[in-house]
């Protein structure tokens, strides 16, 4: 007589569980992005890389670029379980200074995790001049606001990124911001998730709010301000014993001189129009007068569809019939 032995058959299953549980599991991923893709100079930057399901050995390699210095690194973890699926996120968050002005290329980055490469894809950060006399002194501000534009030569109808960036220490209850824009159509605002960026040697939490605009006429058109309402701590504000802010004070921030920004419009190039080729009609004489008529203001495709007949160019010849 053959003996089973039970105490094999739970082992059994926990690992047929176990190896349906890594099949279905999803393939280790990396992702890269930026916290924003146009920056002034002489502020931060943030490049997170995100690990999902996978675990490198160690740091990535930022590679070397041009213009490009990293002012640290930061790592996080994330370890979540639902409906008896698990997942895990690793990140890596490189802080980037940006030294040139321009469009600076940030390649592909390859991975070695568990015998396969994971690559990330090319990014492109576009830094823009910070005028001196526009960055605001912040040494003693607790919010401020800056209009960003990655260009300020436009045709008419071209759309325009613009982003609002809120820099503030402590705040609340904010607004969306408003923007001036007499002579553009406006997109929908929609907020971004939140970062730090230095400014000078301020640490600030970073909101960037996001729009385009398209101008509507030719000239030099002012952009902005911006304007923001939140509420911000009043000074020397009491705290409670866990450090949280008692008192507060409604602000309207306003972005810092120049107030505004003149994007230069021109005309829009336009294409000339192809000459109505000559037509030939063939058929009953009492309808070649209103057949022309129609012919000559282009639309000769919606004779062929009434008529069921045909035209050929560059002489177009319709044929119609009583």
């Amino acid at each position: 007589m053959t003996r089973v032995n039970h105490t094999s058959i739970p082992r059994a299953i926990c690992a047929i569980l176990l190896l349906l549980h890594t099949c279905l599991s999803a393939a280790p991923s990396l992702t890269a992005s930026l916290d924003r893709d146009v920056v002034p100079i002489g502020e931060t930057v943030t490049l997170t890389l995100v690990f999902q399901d996978a675990n490198p050995r160690a740091t990535p390699t930022f590679p070397p670029i041009p213009g490009i210095t990293v002012g640290g690194v930061s790592q996080g973890s994330e370890f979540t379980v639902v409906n008896g699926q698990t997942s895990s996120k690793l990140s890596f968050s490189y802080t980037l200074v940006p030294s040139q002005l321009g469009d600076i290329v940030i390649p592909a980055m390859r991975v070695r995790v568990d015998g396969s490469d994971l690559t990330t894809p090319l990014l492109k950060l576009n830094v823009v001049k910070n005028d001196a006399a526009a960055a605001p002194d912040v040494a003693n501000k607790t919010a401020f606001l800056k209009l960003v534009i990655p260009r300020t030569n436009l045709v008419v109808g071209e759309a325009l990124p613009v982003d609002v960036n809120l820099y503030v220490l402590e705040g609340r209850e904010a607004h969306l911001p408003q923007i001036e824009t007499a002579g553009f159509t406006v997109g929908k605002i929609q907020q971004q998730g939140q970062t730090r960026t230095r400014v000078g040697n301020q640490l600030f939490t970073l909101v960037t709010f996001k729009t385009y605009v398209s101008p509507v006429r030719s000239g030099s058109l002012p952009l902005g301000p911006a304007t923001m309402q939140l509420s911000i701590p009043r000074p020397n504000a009491r705290r409670t014993i866990f450090g949280d802010i008692v008192d507060w004070q409604p602000v309207t921030l306003s972005t810092d001189t120049p107030s505004s920004i003149a994007i230069n419009v021109r005309k829009r190039a336009l294409s000339r129009t192809p000459a109505i080729p000559t037509t030939r009609f063939l058929g009953n004489p009492e309808t070649q007068n209103a057949a022309c008529a129609i012919a000559s203001s282009g639309l000769v495709t919606t004779i062929m569809m009434q008529f069921g007949e045909y035209f050929t160019t560059p002489s177009v010849a319709v044929l119609m019939t009583a």
